[in-house]
């Protein structure tokens, strides 16, 4: 079949040219370090400075406020939207990680670099790249800065509270990776910067109060970084660190942080999955490991300079104080004005978040060594608030109701000092930007949820590795079932933009053909190709509280063998096709029902619709029963190895920029699309039922979004010639899941069984119990004799007929009822009365009584 379209695509806009950055290292875009700038001209100043812009909020960023940083996603894409409004994006150089920046200024005559910079940039060997204006060059490298001074001449170096601006045109000739080069930015510093000081020491020794091994290892669990730090813990350190050995000193760091004795760092070390015994055993290595991570403490459990003033424009709520580092309540006994310590530590409130849906607060409390994020119920409820104790809170029974009301008072008096942000608990849509998991595309909302798998899908939703979307999708031009795969999980964030159901692709066959390696594939547009996938071993709560964290993100889940009882993962996809979960109650009272509009992709041995005799999820679900990457040879097999490692470096760019595409085309185009290719393959379907016209709406979806995949990551993979036999081989598959066909044909092979107990034309069936009669348009079985067998038979008799009243197959009697009566052997029963034509059954009479009187 040629490559013919079914209709012309008239998708309105052009995309915008992608600015893919493709060379900047890909462990500075794993950071959320990154903003947005511009010039403006500054009053009082002849040339226009470079303005930092935090990419969330479109409000001003600075070098000294992480909280207006953010990930590098999010400031690409929104650069992509906002071209016209900014210059560029930069990354801004902090304590927290291990980067020099170097800025040669003016640097080039005649469009080479002077002999100086090329010196500096020969000796530092590290990635570079062009400044904007293409006169200057940056060096990242991994190194401290050896003291304070930063400038000389034309000369500047950083470490921290400052921004460069990262361009991704990378100078030929030097490496495309940053590399250690502690030793060699001592000597640059030295020859070029040094004026004989040494850099500044921390005025306050570290010193953490002693704790025994498992508080710390408790603590650590329970802090802000507790999921990385589990992670590095346990030994997974891969999806953080591109060596072990950068690992081996972050988690160090972690441990310094609670305790400052070097044998319990060791000591705590060893019990960590990171122990290697050939590394830790080298003297020089473990030692230096733990004396840097103790020198480089900025900050430490514990630490009482941190919290003894109020962040600027709040206020302590009388009657409470802080004095010598505690909190106090003063209270009136016998006349008298009494302290009653309240905490150990200062205590306040640093951050409130209001839900999207402006029905829920968050607040984030701090105090010295820790703090938390949590529902505002948790703080003004003292029993609630003595459980914090586990994550470092110093509150016990006796002063946690003194804690709580004081929390009550703070936020009250400093309810405008206090920053609100707007969260939601959902990924997806917002209606104020788009969430994938912590990063917010054209908005500033933030994620926060207090269950520990919706957490863990904010790990697994997270980019990785230098953007190869274009290269990895090129690779399946020739596979039809894979791209309809991809085109699903592209599909579902459309699904809420054009009012469309929920709906399920279901990859199934044999094993060893590639589902596995195809939901993968589908699941990195999105994220980590391995924590993306779900396990069918779940429960029906489970999977609706999923589904409506997901809410527009696409579901993966991984073999139906896996599921307790398969027989019910057909209802499973029905409720879920209703795009809402089911209220359920609780000792609070009843549940809100969870809702979604998304696409599931599943795989299985055999199609999810024939795990159940129920025939509800079949309008449901498009089965795809074809090898995903044709026959294994190979060279297919090569092609999959390909795909496995490209997915495992590079995962979750293409999300990103696809949300942002969508944005840019709107709803109403995207739903004209979907329209118009509706009607064309419901031509396809005609005749075939409501099952296929209903799958005829999704499989539209899927075609739209393979078209705009085309034009969004600017390749040339659509093929309707695939497209059009997918649909083929979905809709050739269907009478096999179809129920109420099943129905027929069970019934049609009973009758041609029984026919000898069937009145034919003018014979009367002798010596046998008489079932029903055959004329020469319709087949009458007496009703309660085909209840009965079609029962036996595993179907729902009721629902039978009524699916066959539906579709015309049903003679119906004078009084409405799906029964007619009919005359048999010159009696008068109720029976169901099959309109052969109708139904498409051919059943010659004449040859039927031909057989039966053994003519």
């Amino acid at each position: 079949m040629n490559n013919v379209s079914i209709y012309e695509p008239k998708i309105k806009g052009e995309y915008r040219e992608k600015m893919m950055f493709e060379s900047i290292p890909n462990e500075l875009k794993e950071r959320k370090q990154w903003v947005l700038w511009k010039y403006e001209l500054v009053p009082g100043e002849d040339k226009p400075r470079k303005v930092l812009y935090d990419a969330r909020t479109r409000k001003k960023a600075s070098v000294d406020d992480p909280n207006t940083w953010t990930a590098y996603g999010n400031a690409a894409t929104e650069l992509k939207l906002k071209s016209k409004e900014y210059d560029g994006i930069g990354y801004v150089f902090s304590d927290d990680d291990p980067y020099t920046g170097v800025d040669l200024d003016h640097c080039t005559q005649n469009g080479k670099l002077t002999d100086d910079a090329m010196a500096i940039v020969e000796r530092l060997n590290s990635y570079t790249e062009l400044s904007p204006s293409g006169e200057g060059v940056h060096i990242f490298v991994r190194a401290q800065l050896p003291g304070t001074r930063h400038r000389r001449g034309n000369i500047e170096m950083y470490d921290s509270k400052r921004f460069f601006t990262v361009t991704g045109k990378h100078m030929e000739g030097t490496p495309t990776t940053i590399e250690e080069r502690q030793e060699e930015i001592n000597a640059v510093y030295r020859e070029f910067l040094d004026s004989g000081e040494k850099k500044e020491s921390a005025s306050v020794e570290p010193k953490s109060p002693p704790m025994d091994d498992d508080t710390i290892l408790r603590l650590a669990y329970g802090a802000k970084n507790g999921f990385k730090f589990a992670d590095l813990f346990e030994g997974r350190w891969e999806e953080y660190y591109k060596s072990q050995s950068e690992a081996d000193q972050a988690l160090c760091n972690m441990f310094a942080f609670f305790s400052q004795d070097p044998e319990q760092i060791d000591r705590l070390f060893r019990r960590s999955g990171l122990y290697r015994e050939h590394k830790w055993e080298r003297d020089d290595y473990r030692e230096r490991t733990i004396q840097k991570a103790i020198a480089d403490l900025k900050s430490w459990y514990g630490q009482r300079d941190r919290f003894e003033e109020l962040p600027e424009g709040m206020v302590i709520p009388k009657p409470f104080f802080f004095e010598n580092g505690s909190l106090f309540k003063l209270v009136k006994r016998k006349k008298e004005d009494v302290k009653i310590r309240v905490c150990t530590c200062p205590v306040w409130i640093t951050g409130r978040y209001r839900h999207v849906r402006g029905d829920t607060y968050m607040l984030s409390v701090q105090w010295r060594g820790g703090g938390v994020t949590a529902p505002q119920s948790v703080f003004f409820d003292s029993s609630k608030l003595i459980k914090l104790a586990d994550m470092g809170l110093p509150v016990g029974s006796e002063t946690a109701r003194a804690l709580s009301s004081y929390l009550v008072a703070f936020e009250a008096a400093n309810r405008d000092a206090i920053p609100t942000l707007t969260y939601s608990d959902k990924f997806g849509d917002t209606g104020a930007g788009f969430l994938i998991g912590e990063e917010c595309i054209g908005g500033d909302i933030e994620f926060r949820s207090e269950d520990d798998g919706a957490k863990r899908m904010t790990e697994a939703l997270r980019a990785s590795g230098t953007d190869r979307t274009a290269e990895i999708l090129t690779k399946l031009a020739p596979f039809g079932t894979a791209k309809l795969v991809i085109y699903a999980a592209l599909a579902a964030p459309m699904l809420h933009m054009i009012g469309a159901d929920s709906f399920a692709v279901d990859i199934a066959g044999e094993t060893r053909q590639g589902k596995t390696t195809v939901l993968k594939l589908a699941a990195s547009l999105y994220g980590h190709p391995d924590r993306m996938l779900m396990s069918w071993n779940t429960t029906r709560v489970a999977f609706e509280r999923y589904a409506g964290l997901m809410n527009h993100l696409p579901m993966f889940y991984d073999e139906t063998n896996a599921a307790p009882k398969k027989d019910l993962l057909p209802e499973f996809i029905y409720q879920f096709s209703t795009n809402m979960g089911k209220g359920r109650g609780s000792l609070q009272g009843t549940r809100k029902a969870d809702t979604w509009r998304t696409v599931l992709l599943t795989t299985g041995e055999e199609p999810i619709v024939s795990l159940s005799k129920a025939g509800g999820a079949t309008a449901r679900v498009l089965v795809l029963q074809n090898p995903p990457f044709g026959e294994r040879s190979e060279a297919t097999a090569e092609t999959l190895e390909w795909i496995k490692s490209a997915i495992e470096e590079s995962h979750g760019h293409a999300a990103r920029a696809w949300i942002a595409y969508l944005a840019d085309v709107g709803a109403e185009v995207i739903a004209k699309e979907v329209s118009q290719a509706k009607a064309e393959y419901r031509k396809q379907a005609k005749g075939q039922g409501a099952v296929a016209e209903r799958l005829a709406e999704h499989m539209a979806v899927l075609d739209v979004a393979g078209r705009m995949c085309d034009e969004c990551f600017n390749v040339r993979i659509y093929d309707f010639a695939h497209m059009y036999g997918e649909w083929l081989d979905i809709l050739s598959g269907l009478k096999e899941y179809d129920r109420p066909q099943q129905a027929l044909d069970t019934t049609i092979g009973w009758v041609t069984a029984n026919s000898d107990c069937f009145a034919v034309g003018t014979h009367v069936p002798l010596g046998h119990e008489t079932l029903g009669r055959i004329d020469e348009n319709q087949i009458a079985i007496i009703g309660y004799i085909w209840e009965q067998m079609i029962s036996n038979a595993g179907f729902s008799p009721e629902g039978i007929l009524k699916s066959w009243r539906n579709r015309g197959w049903l003679i119906i009697g004078n009084d409405g009822a799906n029964k007619k009566l009919t005359s048999i052997r010159g009696k008068k029963s109720r029976c169901v009365c099959i309109d052969m034509k109708a139904a498409g059954v051919e059943f010659n009479a004449d040859e039927t009584e031909d057989e039966v009187l053994g003519n």
